[in-house]
Order: structure tokens, then C-alpha cells, then sequence
């Protein structure tokens, strides 16, 4: 299935309630969609509630600083200007908006956050766990009549958050949000369906209970390429569909992860199995990373990945070290990137390996450019080459170097050798930050625990 801003519609129960407010968490600062969602609230005749509340001077401020930073905005320190008794806890805030609904005898009709989404809500200014969130709002009375939740960013509807919310928020009719990279807020494909649906919500109901929802999502004026929206998804009680093909029950696990579906019935690779062998050969340097962080077989594969995360098979997979998990995909996607942030991070150790390779008649030319996984390997070798000069040992010496040595060119090689390891040929344990082009901010590195067994 071709996947680019993948908007999603996913029907998850068919009862109908009545329309009273819009409670709308902005995490990550996307003032262009929460003027969206209180025009919208204006036109249906309610209330608009917004977190945070902010002057326009704030927003100006605060929209100029993410222009700047993007992503990294919230480890900016003049985010705390906006916010001089520091930065708001999301969870206690979605909280004190809700009791507050409650005590005024308010009913919650679409809740809308936008955010990140990987394992929780997350953006600029704070994040929520997903189940608690699920949890705090079933657990308010002014959230029973909630219709709709709008998870506004990337990945905000995968399989996972699905079937999270079908259990936890049975009174939720519709899941909208985006299933893969969401566009960007300034972008008529984010703002426009965001207004689109915010104001035919009474319709797309209407067609869940003909069965007829993806006859809905056909007819939304912003479904096309000239807007960059690739495709469209949509779910009509459990069944994942698109404007143009059937995928299977994204909510029914048993339906989805079947072996064939997976891996394919041997007379061909099944989804998971033709994607794998493409991350393969871009893991191993036969193919150079994809330029193109969004639209490539690496972006495709991360996609699916998410889609059968639910899987346990693949999770069984993933246990035992011989299936990629979605970070490790999404830190392949973003090599370069974490390449240059691991050459900042370690700086002083590398300088002190180059030394000691110069020394021992190697060219040290790995982190000075043109750097790809193949490279990588190659300079691996070169480190177990001096490595087995110092020991005089011909077998591969690194455990004897955790063991027994405490010779410091020995340990600096060994050192060094575990993190490209690990945060380089495995893509594990990598900060998520390091997805981005590094900076001069002095941030944390990957955490030691993960880096204890590298080998």
C-alpha cells in the first residue's frame, strides 16, 4: 500500500450521541489548526476549550521560536519565557480540564490533541503516556458523549492506539488522525482536513451507520496529490481500507497477523517479508540510505512496521533479535544524521582512536567523510586489527578486553568499538534526538545500561 500522508478514518462504535463541546490539547503548538478547531466550534454552536491558554503576543513568540528549532523546541531554554513557572504537566492539565467540565455539567464531543505519537502523545511542551490518557478520560463523566478523537500528528492512529481506544472509550465512534508522516500544520492538507472534518463529523457518522464510510472519505475535496496527500486510509467497524484497497482488520489481531498476510504463502514474499529484505540490504551498505527521509522503501517499511506491531509473531521476532523494531527503522531512515550527532558526542574519544590507528600504520579515514554502513565495517576491522596486534591474540579479542585487560589503549578500543556497534551497525539505543542534524546544545547521549552488552 503506498503510504505518504496517510489520513485515517477508523470507525470504532456506532452509537450516536449529542454535540455539546470541543476540548482541543495543544502539545505541540500548532496555532494554525487550533484557530481551525475554534472556528469550527463557533460554526456548530460550542464551546471551545484549549490548552494551553495563551496571549497572541505568546503565540507570535512561540510560533517564531518553532519556525527556528522545529522539533527541538522544547529543549530550547527560551521556551521558558512563554512559561516563567515552568513547563505545564500535560497529564494534570488534561485533568483540571475535564473536572472542570464535569463540575459545570459540560458534554465532551471531539477532543482533539496535537502531538507526536510514539508509545504516548508527545510534543513541544510536555506528553501523556497513552493509556493514561485513555484512562483519564474515561474516567470523567463529561467524556461519555465524546463522538471523535483527533490524534493530530504522525502515526497518531496505528493499529495500536485503535484498539487501545475501542477498549478503553467504547463511546468513541470515530478515529481521525494521520496513520503515517503527517504534513505540515501550514500545509492545506493538514489545516483543510482538519476543517473538513471537524464540520461534516455529523456526516462521516451518518456513514458509518450505512456502512459507507469510505464513500465519505472519497468525497472530501482534499483527497489528492496536489495537496500532498498521497492517501487516504479509513476503518469502517474494525477494516482498515483506503480509497483505493482492503488491508486487513487492524483491530481484530487474529485477522491481520496471519502467517500468510506476514510473511507471504511461499510463492511469494507476504508484506512484512518483502520490506525486510529492502532494510537488509540497507542496513548491510549494499544500497545507500534513501535521501528522501519520507517517501522511500525505508519510510514504506517503517509504515507497515507500525501496522503489525500488534503481531506476535513479529514481536516474538523482535525478542529475539531477528526483526528491526520501529526505532531501530526510524534511526536507519535518519543515518546521516545520527552519524554526525555520534562524530559531535564522541569527538575526544575518536580523536584519541585516530592517534592510535596513525600509530599502528592504519589510515583513520572513517569519520571524516563520505560515511556509509560499509565504511563502518571496514573501520571495525580496523580496530580489531590493532586490537589483536596489542593482545597478540588472532581470535576476536573483545570479551577478553571486558575481562581482563586494563591497558587504556585497550579499553579505548574496545570502548569505542561497542558504541559503533551498538548505535551504528545495530541501530540500537540511539537518542531519539539524534534523528535530527546535530547542534551545539549540550544534550544527553544513549544511556550507558543500553550500551553495557554491545557485543
Amino acid at each position: 500500500m503506498k503510504r505518504g500522508f496517510g489520513f485515517l478514518l477508523i470507525a470504532l462504535f456506532l452509537a450516536r450521541t449529542a454535540f455539546a463541546d470541543i476540548l482541543f490539547i495543544n502539545i505541540n503548538l500548532n496555532f494554525q489548526e487550533e484557530e481551525v478547531a475554534r472556528k469550527a466550534a463557533l460554526a456548530r454552536h460550542e464551546n471551545f476549550i484549549v490548552f494551553p491558554v495563551l496571549t497572541d503576543a505568546q503565540k507570535k513568540f512561540l510560533a517564531e521560536l518553532k519556525k527556528m528549532d522545529g522539533d527541538r523546541i522544547h529543549s530550547d531554554p527560551k521556551l521558558r519565557q512563554a512559561f516563567p513557572n515552568g513547563l505545564p504537566n500535560i497529564p494534570a492539565e488534561i485533568e483540571k480540564a475535564l473536572t472542570n467540565m464535569d463540575q459545570a455539567h459540560r458534554q465532551l464531543t471531539s477532543f482533539i490533541i496535537t502531538s507526536h505519537h510514539v508509545n504516548g502523545f508527545y510534543g513541544a511542551i510536555g506528553s501523556i503516556d497513552d493509556l493514561q490518557l485513555y484512562h483519564t478520560l474515561a474516567s470523567h463523566p463529561s467524556a461519555k458523549t465524546m463522538h471523535t478523537f483527533y490524534g493530530w500528528g504522525c502515526y497518531s492512529t496505528e493499529p495500536q492506539v485503535a484498539i487501545e481506544i475501542k477498549r478503553d472509550l467504547p463511546q468513541v465512534e470515530i478515529l481521525a488522525g494521520w496513520d503515517g508522516v503527517a504534513p505540515n500544520e501550514s500545509k492545506a492538507a493538514d489545516t483543510g482536513v482538519l476543517a473538513y472534518m471537524l464540520a461534516h463529523e455529523s456526516n462521516a457518522i451518518d456513514a458509518v451507520n450505512r456502512h459507507n464510510l469510505r464513500g465519505f472519505l472519497r468525497n472530501m475535496p482534499l483527497v489528492g496529490k496536489n495537496l500532498g496527500v498521497s492517501n487516504f486510509g479509513l476503518e469502517v467497524c474494525g477494516d482498515l481500507e483506503t480509497p483505493h484497497e482492503s488491508i486487513a482488520n487492524i483491530t481484530d489481531t487474529s485477522k491481520l497477523c496471519t502467517h500468510r498476510a506476514l510473511f507471504g504463502d511461499g510463492h511469494g514474499f507476504g508484506v512484512m517479508g518483502m520490506y525486510y529484505s529492502t532494510y537488509q540490504n540497507y542496513n548491510s551498505g549494499n544500497l545507500p540510505i534513501p535521501i528522501d527521509l519520507e517517501n522511500s522503501d525505508l519510510r514504506k517499511f517503517y509504515n507497515m512496521a507500525k501496522i503489525f506491531s500488534v503481531c506476535s509473531d513479529i514481536q516474538k521476532l523482535q525478542m529475539a533479535h531477528q526483526f528491526p523494531t520501529e526505532d531501530q527503522i526510524v534511526h536507519l531512515i535518519h543515518f546521516q544524521n545520527s552519524m554526525d550527532n555520534f562524530v559531535n558526542f564522541y569527538a575526544n574519544d575518536l580523536d584519541r582512536v585516530s592517534d592510535l590507528l596513525l600509530a599502528n600504520n592504519f589510515r583513520d579515514t572513517l569519520f571524516r567523510s563520505n560515511l556509509n554502513k560499509r565504511s563502518i565495517r571496514g573501520y571495525m576491522n580496523s580496530l580489531l586489527t590493532v586490537a589483536q596486534r596489542l593482545t597478540a591474540k588472532k581470535s576476536d579479542p573483545w570479551n577478553f578486553f571486558s575481562q581482563h585487560s586494563s591497558d587504556a589503549d585497550i579499553k579505548l578500543l574496545r570502548s569505542t568499538a561497542a558504541k559503533i556497534n551498538t548505535l551504528l551497525l545495530a541501530n540500537k539505543c540511539v537518542p531519539d534526538y539524534w534523528n535530527d542534524p546535530p547542534d551545539n546544545r549540550q544534550l544527553s547521549g544513549p544511556s550507558s545500561a543500553c550500551l553495557a552488552n554491545p557485543f
